[in-house]
């Protein structure tokens, strides 16, 4: 899989987010530029956002004194952003930490 690059908007300021795929036609490849088309942060991380609320609810639900899950969030220029499997390089490395 090629490195490509693609240009996401977090509120207002773009930044380029590298992420491994094969495309069509979208984006070009890192080491020719950037996209053609600009995503938004949101409306990427929107398509997690309802699997992320539930792991906080269920966990903050236990029992247990202090709780904590760590997860990858990668960015894709077809899918938007998805949850990337444990030991998997991630754009974003996240830890949620819960103390009673």
């Amino acid at each position: 899989m090629a490195k490509e690059l693609v240009k996401y908007d977090f509120n207002g300021t773009k930044v380029l987010v590298e992420v491994d795929e094969p495309v069509r036609g979208d984006v070009v490849p890192a080491s020719l530029g950037v996209d053609k088309v600009d995503r938004t942060f949101d409306a990427a991380f929107s398509q997690i956002e309802p699997a992320i609320s539930a792991v906080i609810d269920k966990l903050s639900s236990l029992g247990s004194q202090t709780v904590a899950v760590t997860f990858g969030i990668k960015l894709s220029a077809n899918a938007g952003a998805f949850i990337a499997s444990a030991g998997v390089e991630a754009n974003f490395s996240v830890t949620l930490t819960w103390q009673k």
